[in-house]
């Protein structure tokens, strides 16, 4: 079997309140060029958009991606978002 392996995917959505964030699995076989119906996804982690958070958000999507390829960091689309500057270091 194969699949196609991508990090995360970065989205948005009025749904998300202002300085939060959810990481979310998308079910396998979601056409990605397509808006995601929100059947297709399910929510793993809530976090505020703080470093910790944040940091541990991106370690959480990090794993779920290397395990099933399919995983989305989603902000609220008025939200301005900076990532710690370590976060690429987190193996």
């Amino acid at each position: 079997m194969t699949r196609e392996n991508f990090n995360f995917l970065l989205s948005q959505s009025s749904q998300v309140p202002l300085g939060e964030f959810v990481v979310a699995r998308v079910r396998p076989f979601t056409d990605i060029t397509k808006k995601i119906p929100y059947d297709q996804v399910d929510e793993i982690f809530k976090g505020k958009n703080d470093n910790a958070d944040l940091l541990m958000g991106f370690g959480i999507a990090r794993q779920v991606a290397e395990e099933t390829g399919n995983v989305l960091m989603i902000f609220n689309h008025n939200q301005g978002v900076t990532f710690p500057d370590n976060v690429m270091n987190l193996d």
